[in-house]
């Protein structure tokens, strides 16, 4: 079996990952955005040193705030602005 495998009804390059042939896909960059007002408010209540009201949550919770606070924001700013 092929390495890599070339499909011309979509035009897409497969590899063979063990029995499998999986796409070889590369996904675009991400466009930065600039953070909003409502944005920089929430940030700053996150690293508010005041932590008393956030004692029972886990620390998978503050893995998941910081990796997806961006995506949040955006979510936010875009609901709010319409």
């Amino acid at each position: 079996m092929d390495k890599y495998i070339y499909d011309d009804k979509n035009g897409l390059w497969y590899e063979l990952q063990g029995d499998y042939y999986i796409p070889c896909l590369i996904l675009p960059a991400e466009k930065e955005q600039p953070t909003g007002l409502w944005g920089q408010r929430h940030l700053r209540y996150l690293n508010n040193g005041d932590r008393k009201h956030q004692v029972f949550l886990s620390p998978f919770y503050y893995i998941c705030v910081n990796s997806c606070f961006f995506c949040f924001i955006e979510l936010i700013e875009k609901v709010t602005s319409i």
